[in-house]
């Protein structure tokens, strides 16, 4: 982060025109009543100290790329102290999964793919969320989840057991939203707008999962870059819990 980008941040901290920064070989000493003291640890990340002694972690000082190593399963870990992050894969050496752990709202974060010497190594994208859900026999089907999710979010299903006749494991449908835990779903995100929405029927059994899928422009997955040693960036936004949309950056590089 640098101190413009501190600034806007962290505006409410400073009350003066100009933010002077002072080196000193410990941590500052506890500010009269009313102050706050601003500073950069050791740690590499800004600390507010408040006129009680309680320091406050605010925010990284680098926005360097994080190595995460190549694996069957790539998780991308957002438990930072800074809401921009930049992964950087090692060569994918096979087809991989990837995962995000500890999404929080506002965090913006680059993935940065490579491919080996090989080539043709394809990714499956993280889910924004997934949870257990229940799912009825009706027309239309009515799914209750712990998600508020906008209509048109696109969402797949996966069983233990069996699926009402209607809805397909794997299979990508839409979400149309009609309460702030219910739902019901669309075979395409056009039907999920115009409200037309999917009859369950037959019978079901074991525990049913709905995971989230990423929003990507044009509602369309996008192609990697699969040619040797290319690599593609890919930014992603965190919205709100379950709502995650991903774009294109650069490709081919």
């Amino acid at each position: 982060m640098n101190n413009e980008e501190f600034f806007n941040q962290y505006s409410d901290f400073v009350n003066d025109e100009y933010l002077n920064m002072v080196e000193q070989s410990s941590a500052p000493a506890t500010p009269a009543s009313g102050e706050l003291r601003l500073y950069a640890g050791d740690d590499g990340k800004w600390h507010v100290k408040d006129d009680a002694g309680i320091v406050a972690t605010l925010g990284e000082l680098s926005d360097e790329w994080i190595d995460v190593a190549d694996g069957a399963t790539m998780d991308f870990d957002l438990s930072s102290n800074t809401n921009k992050l930049k992964f950087l894969c090692a060569a994918l050496t096979d087809d991989r999964t990837f995962t995000i752990s500890n999404p929080s709202e506002g965090y913006v974060f680059l993935i940065r793919i490579v491919q080996d010497s090989t080539g043709t190594r394809i990714p499956t994208w993280f889910e924004a969320a997934s949870e257990v859900v229940t799912i009825t026999i009706a027309a239309p089907g009515v799914i209750t989840t712990s998600f508020d999710m906008k209509t048109g979010t696109p969402v797949k299903f996966t069983t233990t057991d069996t699926l009402p006749t209607g809805i397909t494991a794997g299979t990508q449908y839409y979400w149309i939203r009609t309460g702030a835990t219910t739902g019901n779903v669309a075979t395409t995100k056009a039907n999920a707008l115009a409200g037309t929405q999917i009859t369950t029927s037959g019978s079901q059994a074991g525990v049913h999962t709905m995971g989230v899928q990423i929003i990507w422009p044009e509602d369309t997955v996008p192609t990697l870059t699969t040619s040797k040693h290319a690599y593609d960036d890919f930014a992603f936004i965190v919205h709100a819990e379950a709502q995650i949309t991903g774009q294109i950056i650069s490709q081919d590089l």
